[in-house]
């Protein structure tokens, strides 16, 4: 790989990455298929921000269930009439985890699925909880 292609592919995944090009171009010049791989399993484009207060809104009402206009919280909403709290609709359960979860994470918690059935302690002589 040419000094320039090099240079160039460290620009782009340092940019994608937030981290200095310095970092990267000696050892994307060394290992072309490396930085070539390293590119592919980027995405195309960064995903879309939300441009406004009212896209923001829509995307959050979207993931949690919620009346898009006013997320349940006001009984005068032509949309639902307050009636569309979140859990009201059916949520993006995988958007809303995406979103959540360096959240929970920082907090010391995790997502995951209840039990299908409820847990028994065989060892301690067989509590329910």
């Amino acid at each position: 790989m040419t000094t320039d292609a090099a240079r160039l592919v460290a620009e782009v995944l340092a940019r994608r990455l937030g981290v200095s090009p310095e970092s990267f171009e000696s050892k994307i010049a060394d290992s072309p298929i490396g930085a070539a791989m390293a590119l592919g399993l980027l995405d195309a484009a960064p995903p879309a921000v939300p441009a406004d207060a009212a896209a923001i809104v829509r995307s959050v009402a979207r993931m949690v269930g919620a009346c898009p206009a006013c997320l349940g919280l006001h009984a005068a909403c032509a949309a639902c009439q307050g009636e569309g709290a979140p859990g009201s609709r059916a949520p993006d359960a995988e958007s809303l985890v995406k979103w959540i979860a360096p959240a929970l994470d920082r907090v010391g918690l995790c997502v995951g699925r209840p039990r299908a059935r409820p847990w028994t302690d065989t060892q301690g002589g067989g509590t329910t909880r």
